[in-house]
């Protein structure tokens, strides 16, 4: 596939850089900057040239392909467009349609492993194109040639879309599947601190009882159990981000944080069972009631909870900045009337000091 991709993106060198009725020398010197590979150069040239023939499609064409030459797809599709519209020449026209194609196709390939839904519309849209140009111009056997070189890309890229769908459909209902092994982790961890609360209880009120030793070597075998069970969720949710792939964000995923989170409650659940060998009940609890914590925001990063509490948490400092710059604007704007209104009465004063009668003298 990577051959035809070479062979359609170097097709732009057959439509060529092509001569202005008009703004001859502003476009000949354009043309041979553009031949050195000096393309802000050729660009400068075609832009004086414009300036005198503001209305040549031959001057839109050629900075079409000189920004084409410069990677910058978005603005060669408007120049060639501007091209197609303009021209009342048919071939010319057919040209620049060809060309739009390979910008289309150019932009298509730099999105296919990003957004493939947008490369595909890409990829389309450079079909359409292509078929245009030979419409036009059915001598431009390349326009045929890139269309099915186009299809091809196009079912391979279905058939890529198709299988990262299924991809994520594995990954959604792996992650549902794990979510529902946290949920239960919680209430095991909860009937946990809800038995050691009532042994902590028990202590407190008879001491440590042959019985009670009992019962605390049950409950810290159960924890254990526990533990092992959360670092096979843990394993799992490696494996599940394993098969995310890398990415800069990676760290930053809901499979990244509910991991980090279940490695926490593993951590809890090990010092719980320390706290329970030593039959130290109050803090084994403190540890398991962390653990169990932990679990939760495992639960909620999983389900997307957590990015959502973020949001709102985001959402309403933004409202309670607005609320105090709105208090701070009141406040100036109320302070701003006093002051004037101290002036005003101050200038009264005066005038009423000025305009008051002399005292009498006889």
């Amino acid at each position: 596939m990577k051959r035809f991709i070479l062979m359609i993106i170097f097709g732009v060198v057959v439509s060529g850089l092509i001569w202005s009725g008009g703004a001859q020398e502003g476009i000949s010197k354009g043309n041979s900057s553009f031949k050195e590979g000096k393309f802000d150069k050729a660009l400068s040239f075609y832009d004086e040239a414009k300036a005198k023939d503001p209305e040549s499609p031959y001057i839109y064409f050629n900075k079409g392909s000189t920004y084409f030459r410069m990677e910058d797809f978005e603005k060669a599709k408007e120049a060639f467009k501007n091209a197609a519209s303009k021209t009342k020449d048919i071939k010319l026209e057919a040209k620049a349609n060809y060309n739009l194609g390979l910008c289309s196709f150019a932009e298509a390939g730099k999105q296919t492993e990003s957004d493939p839904q947008k490369a595909l519309e890409q990829y389309q849209e450079a079909i359409s194109y292509f078929s245009r140009a030979l419409e036009d111009d059915p001598s431009l056997k390349d326009a045929a040639s890139n269309i099915e070189v186009a299809r091809v890309v196009v079912k391979d890229l279905l058939d890529k879309i198709k299988k990262d769908q299924e991809k994520n459909k594995d990954k959604t209902d792996k992650q549902k599947e794990i979510a529902e092994k946290i949920a239960k982790l919680i209430e095991r961890e909860t009937t946990i601190m809800n038995y050691t609360t009532t042994m902590s209880e028990e202590k407190d009120k008879s001491g440590i009882t042959p019985t009670l030793t009992g019962s605390i070597g049950k409950l810290k075998g159960e924890q254990t159990t526990i533990r092992k069970d959360t670092d096979g969720v843990g394993s799992e949710l490696g494996e599940l981000a394993k098969g995310a792939g890398a990415n800069a964000n990676q760290s930053q995923s809901p499979v990244a944080k509910a991991k980090e989170h279940v490695q926490n409650s593993s951590n809890y659940q090990q010092l719980a069972e320390s706290k329970l060998g030593a039959q130290d009940l109050k803090n084994s609890l403190e540890s398991e009631t962390g653990a169990r914590d932990e679990l939760v925001k495992a639960l909620e990063a999983l389900s997307g909870k957590q990015n959502q509490q973020n949001q709102q948490n985001k959402d309403d400092q933004k409202k309670n900045d607005q609320k105090e710059e709105e208090k701070k604007a009141q406040a100036a704007k109320a302070k701003d009337i006093i002051d004037e209104e101290k002036e005003n009465k101050k200038a009264r004063q005066q005038a009423e000091a000025g305009n008051s009668a002399p005292d009498k003298d006889w």
